[in-house]
């Protein structure tokens, strides 16, 4: 058995043992996955594994496949990245005779060489079968997980939210006050965001590192001499000219951007705060809020 990383070569292979794994699946999805993978060869990766006699040609040799990816935290793990164990699949034809395991070892390798330093895995409650295949490959038990969900109600329309919905209590930007749930006591309602303890400081310094940004940036400018042999007010202003024009571009798309969440901010405010009326319209929002981002 031989095993080897997948690539665009393989797409026909990969799918059939894919569709083989996941049958309940459609076709767009099995190819999103693939297009996926080989679109981000740092966060994910997939090996094959090929019957005995090694060929890499057609589907036909292909009977095997392991998909990894590095995940930034899995329960259970105590590290950051963490490798995860996506998909392991071998033709039944061709199973206990160590391509699964060699498929593992691959995609283990394939994250340890990309900063992990813990292997994850998931099966589900009911899969014997699936957590003896992982417990056989080293895998141990760490927690069981059940995962909930809720379905919500579609958002309302313009009209829909100038007339409010008895239903939900919801009144456009407006919630009634038997609809609000209780806030818990630990968020501050103070603003959109906590304010850690010394941001005055930490405000203060920020100006202060703007101020002298722009001090040295104008005088910069205002002494730098193009046409000159001086090494410093030739060569190195010029440079300081060029930085301080990028400092400009930056805070310009910053402060359009915050422009542009002022009203996304102001909802948070109001959720937190408990207020009941959207604030009067500006030019710069309207009466829907901003447009398009």
């Amino acid at each position: 058995m031989k095993v080897r990383l997948a690539g665009e070569r393989d797409r026909a292979a990969w799918l059939r043992l894919r569709r083989a794994l996941w049958p309940e699946r459609d076709a767009a999805w099995h190819e999103s996955e693939v297009d996926d993978i080989l679109g981000h060869r740092f966060q994910r990766a997939a090996y094959l594994g090929l019957d005995e006699d090694g060929s890499a040609a057609g589907s036909a040799g292909i009977v095997g496949f392991v998909e990894v990816s590095r995940r930034p935290r899995v329960d259970g793990c105590e590290t950051s990245p963490v490798g995860y164990l996506d998909a392991l699949y071998v033709d039944p034809a061709h199973r206990r005779r160590g391509l699964g395991r060699g498929l593992a070892e691959a995609a283990q390798a394939w994250a340890a060489s990309h900063g992990c330093r813990e292997m994850a895995a998931g099966a589900g409650i009911d899969d014997e079968a699936g957590r003896a295949v992982h417990a056989r490959l080293g895998f141990g038990e760490v927690c069981r997980l059940v995962v909930l969900r809720k379905s919500l109600a579609a958002a309302p329309n313009a009209a829909a939210g100038e007339r409010g919905s008895a239903a939900s209590g919801v009144t456009g930007l407006e919630w009634s006050t038997a609809a609000r749930p209780a806030l818990p006591s630990a968020i501050p309602s103070t603003g959109a965001f906590p304010v850690a303890a010394g941001a005055n400081g930490g405000r203060g310094l920020r100006l202060a590192c703007h101020l002298a940004v722009w001090i040295g940036g104008v005088a910069a400018l205002l002494n730098t001499r193009v046409w000159t042999d001086d090494v410093f007010y030739g060569g190195v202003l010029p440079l300081v000219d060029l930085a301080f024009v990028i400092y400009l571009l930056v805070m310009t798309a910053l402060l359009l951007y915050r422009r542009r969440t002022a009203r996304s901010d102001w909802d948070l405010d109001r959720l937190l705060a408990g207020q009941e009326t959207a604030p009067e319209a500006t030019p710069e929002h309207g009466e829907d809020g901003p447009g398009p981002g």
